[in-house]
């Protein structure tokens, strides 16, 4: 209203009188002028109106929404009562003299868990503890208590409690005793070990007084030797024969070889067939040039094999020729001599000796 009353004070009625005297650019100048304040002042009112109709529809909705607050403020003023009314029922009911005094409480440090653990336990303890005195009850109900009868369990209390202390003490004696046996048990186990370190020194001893007396050292260097041959044979024996057979060392240092598939039983290498001989003397042959290989520190490694496949069946001689292809893997050459035409089969290139009437031997290369 005091916008409007502001603006039509502000009205002024055009006389054309003003404007006789003015030329026609200038009328025309504050036509434009004017049209464009008109502009400018229906804008600014087309604003106005839309912020007045903003500022109802805000108003509205602010006047909803203090109402609304107001039942909120009400209900929350009435649970805040009944809240109250609750604390102060639960302060009397549990004997707290105020809030303030709660407060303090729930200042302090408290382990939550463990205070309601023992207030779990205790509970228990006490309902244990009526359950127990209910039974007592029940048991004992119709006794009486008897002076002589007390009397006299008194006295066998203590005739009991002497006999305890007796007890106690031929305990604390037999202690002393299995202690001081047990301490005689640790020095004899001890004296029995040195006892039994020293008969094992003694036997020592007297192996190498029998040993250095005549052959006897180098009879056991010989054999050491001679084990440590066949443990290294057996590594090929074992694949040569499929795990059939296993080479030993006899007391007089003969080799003997072990049935496995047939009982264990042990028989003497001579026993084999011609094959298994060659499939032995070939392990033993191997595994002594394995050693001769590392004591030399030789980079080559090179000897011959003569003969000794004849006797050998088709599936023995496969195994055989495996195991000297699986040599050249360790920079070791074999010269193989034999008359068995099978053998040309697996090896790529060989000397082929033949008889001539007229020119005798003849060496022709195969490759």
């Amino acid at each position: 209203k005091t916008t409007i009353e502001t603006l039509i004070k502000q009205l002024s009625k055009v006389q054309i009188q003003d404007y006789e005297k003015q030329s026609k650019e200038s009328v025309l100048s504050l036509i434009k002028s004017l049209k464009t304040q008109y502009e400018t002042v229906k804008n600014d009112f087309e604003i106005t109106q839309k912020k007045v109709l903003d500022f109802e529809t805000e108003k509205n909705t602010i006047s909803g929404s203090q109402q609304t607050l107001s039942e909120v403020l009400k209900d929350t003023q009435n649970v805040l009562f009944q809240s109250q009314n609750e604390i102060d029922g639960l302060l009397l009911n549990n004997n707290f003299e105020s809030e303030k005094w709660v407060a303090e409480i729930l200042k302090n440090t408290l382990d939550i868990d463990a205070e309601r653990k023992a207030i779990e336990d205790f509970r228990n303890n006490l309902k244990n503890a009526q359950e127990q005195l209910q039974i007592l009850r029940k048991d004992y109900e119709n006794l009486t208590y008897d002076a002589e009868k007390h009397e006299a369990v008194l006295l066998k209390i203590v005739e009991i409690s002497e006999k305890l202390n007796f007890q106690r003490k031929e305990e604390g004696r037999i202690d002393g005793l299995l202690k001081k046996a047990q301490e005689d048990l640790a020095k004899k186990t001890t004296l029995l070990n040195e006892q039994e370190k020293l008969e094992i020194r003694e036997k020592h001893l007297a192996d190498l007084g029998t040993l250095f007396r005549g052959n006897g050292f180098v009879d056991f260097v010989s054999s050491v030797h001679l084990q440590n041959l066949c443990n290294n044979a057996n590594v090929r024996f074992h694949k040569m024969t499929r795990q059939q057979l296993h080479l030993e060392l006899g007391d007089d240092n003969s080799f003997w070889v072990r049935d496995v598939l047939n009982g264990g039983r042990s028989r003497l290498l001579k026993t084999l067939s011609g094959g298994q001989k060659f499939q032995a003397a070939l392990s033993l042959a191997l595994a002594l040039a394995d050693n001769i290989h590392t004591l030399t520190e030789s980079k080559h490694n090179f000897f011959f094999l003569d003969e000794g496949f004849g006797s050998l069946d088709r599936d023995s001689l496969q195994v055989v020729f495996e195991t000297l292809k699986s040599l050249r893997k360790e920079n070791r050459i074999v010269g193989v001599i034999s008359h068995v035409e099978d053998l040309q089969q697996e090896i790529d290139r060989y000397l082929m000796v033949k008889n001539d009437e007229e020119l005798g031997s003849v060496i022709s290369i195969i490759n």
